[in-house]
């Protein structure tokens, strides 16, 4: 795949993670397959807010370099938001690169600045 070369699992390891995200009704992965070969993916969080209300995150949407710009990647994203709106999410985010942003657009993403980011590798307070 494009964006991350160590992210080539075989088909048990798809089945293991896919049953995994079964577990949590709240969590959904998508994988778009073309004669057996994997030709994106993607996946939501889905938790419970204390404010109320379903919040997800659509994160890991990555398409291999010889399928992109044909349409995978906009059906991945239509897969998972209509997932949210089925579990009755109110609201879905996601983290993108610049690569991504006219399709979150189309899906009428807008582009948010407070965004904040912590690497947790030994946090201490």
């Amino acid at each position: 795949l494009s964006q991350s070369n160590n992210f080539m699992p075989n088909g048990r390891q798809y089945s293991e993670l896919y049953e995994k995200f079964e577990k949590d009704k709240m969590n959904e992965a998508a994988f778009c397959f073309f004669d057996d070969e994997l030709l994106g993916c993607a996946c939501i969080f889905g938790y419970q807010r204390l404010q109320g209300g379903l919040f997800g995150i659509i994160e890991d949407v990555v398409v291999a370099s010889d399928f992109q710009n044909q349409g995978v990647g906009t059906k991945l994203v239509g897969y998972l938001l209509r997932f949210a709106c089925e579990h009755n999410f109110k609201r879905v985010a996601l983290v993108s690169s610049p690569a991504g942003e006219k399709i979150y657009k189309k899906f009428g993403f807008r582009i948010r600045e407070n965004y904040f980011e912590k690497r947790i590798d030994g946090f201490a307070i």
